[in-house]
């Protein structure tokens, strides 16, 4: 009997050991086996957000004098920048903006304090034409583009009317251009002065950083008193006509040679002009007109006095043909007289007929309405009729 229950208790304990050696081979393989993959929730995709770069005051002065006009794709010259600086520095002192962006992409604000704060239509066109170049520059959008294109158009419109009207009707007597140049003749040690008397009269863009040297150099104007020469490398007809090279007298030698390594034109703190504008003030303050009208008045007295050589000198030194200066015909005249003073050059016939022909045909076209720059055309033809 106990024997049996000893068999009995064996095959429990045989069959206990085989079920739990069955569950640990369960385990180990459950263990071998691979996991299963966990399922991974979908992730969002989020657009990288764009970093904005500020536009700020250094980035647009930076490019100022470092770009490129649009026009010409070549870097700007000495005034043009200035102008350009000038006119962005009246911007941001307004606005005082950290950041332009908003503004440019946007410029009515900038448009609007434009017109409010200038009269005139050449410091709007200044303003406006800056404000061009750096919406270009930064914030290209041809909407706003166009916009200040139309708003410069306008503005050019009205400067070309202007000076239309001021060329036909506020000319200056003739007698007034030989007076002023009997006054320069007073003026000892003057080098402005004996330039027009001499030469001509230069643009301010020309004269206003003209210096004294005694060497050669492609980048400056200047006066060399070694070669006694005037060169003047940066001027508005450089393309058409070079650079300009005209021989100096001795007088003019004497007079700047002790500003050598320095300027000949130089402001009340004996420092040079910044701009043409500075020149411009101190020659119209010394003598009543600007620099302009003392060139229209040379060439009208050369024009009038008819002598072919003093022409072609007068204007190889102003930078222009001698058939441009047609265009001051007449820019010195009486203001009381209806009639149009003519002064005729090279005439080859001087014939009763011919004379008649050019009184009533400048007649005509003085009372007509059309641009100086018809009239000289007008002219040349009457000119090429009248002397065959």
């Amino acid at each position: 009997q106990c024997i049996k229950e000893d068999v009995k208790e064996l095959a429990k304990f045989y069959e206990l050991m085989q079920i739990e050696e069955s569950n640990k081979l369960k385990d180990v393989l459950k263990e071998d086996e691979p996991d299963e993959p966990e399922q991974q929730q979908p992730i969002e995709e989020v657009e990288p957000i764009e970093e904005v770069k500020q536009i700020t005051y250094e980035d647009i002065k930076n490019k100022i004098e470092n770009g490129n006009s649009f026009l010409t794709h070549k870097p700007f010259t000495t005034s043009s920048q200035k102008s350009y600086m000038n006119s962005f520095k009246n911007i941001h002192n307004h606005f005082k903006a950290d950041d332009y962006r908003q503004l440019l992409k946007d410029p009515q604000p900038i448009i609007n304090f434009i017109y409010a704060t200038y009269d005139k239509d050449s410091s709007k066109k200044s303003h406006t034409s800056t404000l061009l170049f750096i919406l270009k520059s930064f914030c290209p959008n041809d909407e706003n583009e166009i916009k200040i294109c139309e708003l410069n158009k306008v503005l050019s419109n009205n400067l070309t009317a202007k000076r239309s009207n001021e060329n036909d009707d506020n000319k200056l007597p003739i007698g007034k251009a030989y007076a002023l140049m009997e006054h320069m003749k007073s003026k000892k040690n003057d080098v402005f002065a004996h330039l027009v008397l001499n030469y001509g009269v230069l643009r301010p863009d020309e004269l206003y950083n003209l210096k004294v040297l005694d060497t050669d150099n492609d980048e400056d104007n200047y006066i060399n008193i070694s070669t006694k020469m005037l060169i003047i490398n940066k001027h508005k007809t450089l393309r058409q006509y070079g650079v300009k090279r005209i021989k100096m007298d001795d007088e003019i030698i004497n007079m700047v040679k002790a500003k050598l390594g320095g300027h000949v034109f130089t402001n009340q703190k004996n420092e040079p002009y910044e701009t043409g504008k500075g020149l411009t003030d101190k020659i119209k303050r010394d003598y009543g007109c600007s620099i302009y009208d003392i060139r229209k008045m040379k060439t009208s007295i050369v024009l009038k006095d008819n002598n072919e050589t003093e022409r072609e000198q007068v204007a190889k030194f102003q930078g222009h043909e001698v058939a441009t200066m047609a265009i001051y015909i007449g820019c010195c005249c009486s203001k009381s007289s209806n009639t149009m003073s003519i002064y005729i050059i090279n005439m080859r016939s001087s014939s009763t007929s011919s004379w008649l022909c050019w009184f009533f045909c400048i007649e005509f076209i003085h009372k007509s309405p059309v641009s100086i720059y018809c009239r000289c055309i007008y002219i040349w033809f009457l000119k090429s009729f009248a002397s065959s």
